[in-house]
């Protein structure tokens, strides 16, 4: 119920009477020698005024009768505290009986305050923050004007250390010195220090818009950095060493732009445990499960240590778990609790969709936890956090999350990375070929189903982990030295990757492309840019106004099986496609020229997107041949 105004907890700290509380209880009028009262846990009202006030405490001193001694709290315990320490809220949030919150030390150092995960009442404020063993850690309090919204329903707190509540006594009373006292370490503790580093900050910020200058001013100051300002936050588990992160869907999304691309009025990072700070990349999303993929720029030579996978499959209602992440902007903040249900069907305001098999847990899980871990008590990720409502926290399972990795995140389409043409599985034994699409640059090189591929470049390839972010840093057309087991015996082979606009084209039309660049090519670049210019404006003695800068060779070509047969030829040179531009009163007709896989891929993505056919240009030994294309939308 609603705390009455004036009324919290307080704590003992000499038996001579003097009581710490929050300094939220009290006006900002009521300072040194105010009036105050304290009420024993018996009912006992006494009398007592303020002797001392802080930005986050007053201090009492109680008006006792000759040789009348309080008992006072524990304050044997100088250890400092450790984050997953077990912690326990105690007061009297309504002026009734005592009140006890369970939970855990969150966060060790939030401003010279304690940050914990655990239920604090209003009326909790003033109150004791202690051990396991019931020795005094802080004293609980509100924060004034909380920059967080940290509310009882986040079920966060915040507390004055015992240390900071020794120096603010020194002039008034001498309490015990504590002593370093042996603290065992809960099970919380351990997890904390197993995921140590693995676990991130998720960082999204908005560019913000330039000014545009009055005038020109030769006096004036050179333009400054363009600026950012902070837009949201969220939470992630590293996967690899080399910076591959996992996080939710709509942690990243703000960041896309309609296309599904990263946008450049955007930018990502994180922070890791340790302070330090990378630039993060968006590599492919799942809208459908809420799960991204993001790569960090790492530097050379750096690894990070990386989450263990646990199996969600053997979790149990009642289990205990342990949730990190950075939630309402607090970094690195730990809480922890039970599953409560397993299963869950979950309609999530504005998502596009009901989530399925959701896990439920009572810890901790506020605005800024979505991306982060769920762990279970070996330090194992069992969830990713992806909602929360009072009292009820909700997770995907890391079944699905593992899932989604390997069949959505990591495939071509969604890295918009290098085509290999091949498809993986990985076993005990390493990354088995489990499928080459023909035509394509596995089979090219030689690749077969059932191959073990242990070496790509220079990198040894241990899991799908690796192999996408090798993928990641590969250059298309570049030849790359490749090293699989074939039939138990190594080799040695070449591959060529395509680059994804090539690939992507191809899946549309059935026709696979490479670029020919006009300095490799110059005279068959120069002898296509005017029989094209020749045969589309029907002038023989036409003369381009340029030469294009490339055109695109045909490889393969495969049409759907559902489709007419291409008249498109491997070796013909793919040079443009006829548009048409509708007028008020006559339609013209233009020629767009494809000079790289950038004007191929929008052209395609445009004609695909309205289902409508193509005529494209070719160049086919000396003579410039129409087709018509029909193209197929590709997600």
């Amino acid at each position: 119920r609603d705390r009455p105004e004036g009324v919290g907890s307080g704590v003992v700290l000499t038996p001579t009477g003097l009581v710490a509380t929050a300094a939220s209880l009290f006006p900002s009028d009521r300072g040194v020698g105010s009036a105050a009262s304290v009420r024993l846990p018996n009912g006992e009202p006494l009398a007592a005024k303020v002797v001392a006030r802080e930005v986050d405490l007053v201090l009492l001193e109680v008006e006792l009768p000759p040789e009348r001694h309080l008992t006072a709290c524990d304050l044997s315990r100088s250890t400092p505290p450790a984050q997953g320490e077990t912690v326990v809220v105690v007061g009297r949030p309504c002026a009734a009986a005592t009140n006890q919150s369970l939970g855990v030390l969150s966060a060790t150092e939030r401003e010279g305050r304690i940050q914990i995960a655990a239920w604090v009442h209003p009326g909790h404020f003033g109150g004791a923050v202690v051990d396991a063993e019931g020795h005094l850690l802080g004293i609980a309090i509100d924060l004034p004007s909380d920059p967080h919204g940290v509310t009882p329903d986040s079920y966060l707190g915040f507390a004055v250390p015992a240390a900071h509540l020794r120096r603010a006594c020194a002039d008034l009373a001498e309490l015990p010195a504590g002593e370093p006292l042996p603290v065992p370490p809960s099970p919380v503790q351990a997890v904390v220090a197993a995921t140590h580093g693995a676990l991130v900050n998720v960082i999204v910020e908005k560019a913000a818009p330039k000014e545009s200058p009055a005038g020109f001013d030769p006096f004036g100051e050179e333009p400054q950095a363009e600026a950012y300002s902070l837009h949201s936050q969220g939470s992630g588990v590293i996967l690899s060493a080399g910076g591959l992160v996992l996080t939710n869907w709509h942690v990243v999304h703000p960041t896309l732009d309609e296309n599904g691309r990263q946008s450049d009025a955007y930018r990502l990072s994180v922070t890791t445990q340790d302070g330090e700070r990378y630039i993060a990349h968006v590599l492919s999303t799942s809208r459908d499960d809420d799960l991204g993929l993001i790569a960090l720029d790492l530097p050379a030579g750096k690894h990070l240590p990386t989450v263990e996978l646990g199996h969600s499959s053997l979790l149990e209602i009642g289990q205990p778990v342990v949730a990190i992440g950075n939630p309402l902007g607090l970094a690195n903040s730990v809480s922890a609790g039970v599953i409560s249900a397993l299963g869950q069907k979950v309609n999530i305001r504005g998502r596009a969709r009901a989530y399925l098999g959701m896990i439920q847990t009572d810890a901790a899980i506020n605005p800024g936890n979505s991306g982060g871990a769920l762990l279970d008590l070996d330090g194992h990720l069992v969830g990713i956090n992806s909602a929360g409502r009072t009292g009820a926290g909700l997770a995907i399972s890391v079944d699905r999350a593992r899932e989604v990795f390997h069949d959505k995140l990591l495939s071509v389409e969604r890295l918009r990375s290098t085509y290999l043409g091949l498809e993986l599985i990985e076993q005990e034994h390493g990354l088995a070929v489990s499928g080459v699409d023909a035509g394509g640059p596995a089979e090219r090189a030689g690749i077969a189903v059932g191959d073990h591929l242990l070496r790509l470049g220079e990198q040894e390839l241990a899991s799908e982990v690796t192999y996408a972010r090798v993928l990641l840093g590969l250059e298309p057309w570049q030849p790359i030295a490749v090293e699989v087991e074939h039939q138990g015996e190594r080799r040695s082979l070449t591959l060529r990757p395509f680059s994804f606009a090539a690939f992507r084209a191809f899946r549309q039309s059935g026709v696979l492309v490479e670029p020919v660049d006009y300095r490799e090519q110059a005279e068959r670049i120069r002898a296509a840019s005017l029989a094209l210019q020749r045969a589309f404006t029907g002038d023989p003695d036409a003369q381009p106004r340029e030469v294009m800068a490339g055109a695109l060779a045909v490889l393969q070509v495969s049409p759907h099986p559902d489709s007419e047969p291409l008249e498109i030829e491997p070796g013909d040179l793919l040079l443009g496609m006829t548009r048409t531009r509708r007028g008020l009163a006559i339609d013209s007709t233009e020629l767009s020229r494809f000079e790289s896989l950038a004007d191929l891929a929008a052209a395609f993505d445009s004609a695909a997107e309205e289902e409508r056919p193509i005529e494209c240009w070719l160049l086919r030994g000396e003579q410039i041949v129409r087709v018509t294309l029909s193209l197929e939308r590709v997600r």
